[in-house]
């Protein structure tokens, strides 16, 4: 029995004796998350388990209905498009942010503005330096204009310009700490506080005037984020009622945890994506590799329906990927799927390429999906690939990827958080991470040729290009969509969020 099953056994002794009371008298969630959250901002801390708190604190101008397949109003309530470069927005009146400012054009100017100030240092700058300015028609409608044609114009406008008061960022001289002491948004929740040790509370907004209910449901009175990074800690704190819900957990811990009298697991559908990533370009130095006979071998010795049933946490609801995007995605298509399992013409494959004894490479993989990449390894070694493991974090990966010592690596990749296929082809292939594919100049030429193209299915067209070139030369793969394994009390409901095929946030969490 290893140290989380005994915690869950030893723990699980003390709650049956006498449990601590869920909170849902109090009408309060209590969450544990694995990352240290100092601010509330989508800009100055746009990582993890933050989002699904500031997602629902702040919003842009539309968002996007993944059912549907079109974006839907939240501070605007209509728009069109005047040429290729701008649009035209009504704002939504009577809005009021979460310190009782009235929201208006000037907010979206300044938001803008700052975001996209040459001055300000942000993280992913691409994202908001797009825009060429704001035109204010009147206190309530605007036009945005782009420097060029941008085909995800209004993914960008919707998904990552979210709006802040510009009476109260305006007045501060350090900006990021509207995120810390003043985190004031418009939408289905406020914070009330924040700290980077202990966590995050967020209330209610009773006055949410900014939205269609439907999109964006009242969550419970109160949510409180409680930073737990250890496994042993959360499973000890969920079965003790410190908590009331955790998430990641392993298949073995939730078995273990579904057999507890007052405890539940939930398994839940994601647009998290585990990806696959090979050194193509023989930038690590491990010359086998840049032959795609090699590389189709390694993917075709993967047995990815045994994993997904035996490994993959959830499997039941793991989605078998065969591409490198879900078809919710704005503009995702294929018509090539991924080369099916076949280990028998893997052997031949690494014959024809003089490795028929097989070689030796490393799989750089997070933490998270470790036991996965561990199993896909086994798969490769029953036809002489000598694949091992190496634990990673994302900062050691980033840096390997730089220094160009990455040989394979596995991520997990959270793409619903921007459910757009242009954006998951500048994930995988643009930057760095471009050299390691050889600059392939056929998913180069379609990733340009589509991002100046404005109508969804002609773009959805030239992206197909991109990814059948990368499931034809094993570049970067999909393996599997990683599922939702949710342990909570008995009294917890966890559903999706109505606006997404795979993403939950806060406000989604409830009582039965």
């Amino acid at each position: 029995m290893n140290i989380i099953k005994a915690t869950v056994a030893a723990t699980a002794a003390l709650a049956l004796a006498g449990p601590a009371m869920a909170q849902k008298s109090k009408d309060t969630i209590r969450l544990s998350i694995d990352e240290q959250i100092p601010m509330i901002s989508s800009y100055h801390w746009a990582v993890g388990e933050a989002g699904q708190f500031y997602r629902r604190v702040f919003q842009g101008l539309m968002a996007y209905d993944e059912y549907k397949g079109k974006f839907v109003p939240a501070l605007a309530t209509s728009w069109k498009r005047i040429d290729s470069t701008t649009i035209e927005f009504e704002l939504r009146k009577g809005v009021k942010f979460h310190n009782g400012n009235k929201f208006d054009a000037d907010d979206v100017i300044h938001t803008f503005a700052y975001v996209g100030d040459p001055k300000v240092k942000l993280r992913f700058k691409s994202r908001y330096n797009w825009i060429k300015e704001v035109q204010k028609i009147n206190s309530h409608k605007i036009r945005v204009i782009a420097k060029k044609r941008n085909a995800m114009d209004m993914a960008l406008l919707g998904f990552r310009l979210l709006i802040l008061d510009s009476k109260i960022h305006k007045k501060l001289e350090k900006k990021s700490d509207y995120g810390r002491v003043s985190a004031a948004g418009t939408g289905i929740l406020k914070i009330v506080s924040v700290d980077r040790n202990s966590g995050v509370i967020a209330e209610r907004n009773d006055a949410f005037t900014s939205g269609e209910a439907k999109y964006f449901p009242a969550p419970v009175k109160r949510v409180v984020g409680i930073h737990l990074p250890d496994n042993q800690t959360k499973i000890a704190q969920l079965i003790s009622g410190g908590v009331d819900m955790i998430r990641n957990i392993s298949p073995d811990n939730a078995k273990a945890l579904a057999k507890i009298p007052n405890l539940e697991v939930s398994y839940l559908k994601s647009n998290f994506m585990l990806f696959f990533a090979i050194d193509a370009g023989n930038i690590s130095g491990n010359k086998a590799l840049a032959d795609v006979r090699v590389r189709r071998a390694i993917w075709m010795s993967i047995d990815r329906d045994a994993i997904l049933k035996h490994i993959v946490p959830g499997g039941s609801r793991a989605q078998k990927m065969q591409a490198l995007c879900f078809k919710s995605a704005a503009a995702c298509k294929w018509t090539k799927d991924a080369p099916a399992y076949n280990p028998v013409e893997a052997k031949r494959l690494l014959a024809e390429a003089g490795y028929a004894k097989g070689f030796d490479f490393v799989i750089h993989a997070v933490s998270r999906i470790k036991e996965i990449t561990e199993a896909m390894a086994g798969e490769m070694r029953k036809v002489g690939i000598r694949a091992r493991v190496q634990s990673t974090n994302i900062g050691t990966y980033r840096r390997l990827q730089g220094q160009g010592k990455l040989q394979a690596w596995a991520i997990a990749y959270p793409a619903g958080a921007f459910p757009d296929a242009g954006n998951h082809l500048n994930v995988f292939f643009r930057g760095s991470r471009t050299r390691y594919m050889g600059a392939d100049p056929i998913i180069i030429g379609a990733m340009n040729k589509g991002a100046g193209e404005l109508d969804m299915a002609k773009r959805g067209s030239i992206y197909a290009k991109a990814y059948d070139r990368a499931n034809e030369m094993i570049y970067n793969m999909a393996v599997t969509s990683l599922p939702y394994v949710i342990a909570h009390t008995k009294d917890v409901k966890v559903q999706l969020d109505p606006l997404s095929t795979g993403e939950i946030y806060v406000n989604n969490y409830g009582w039965k």
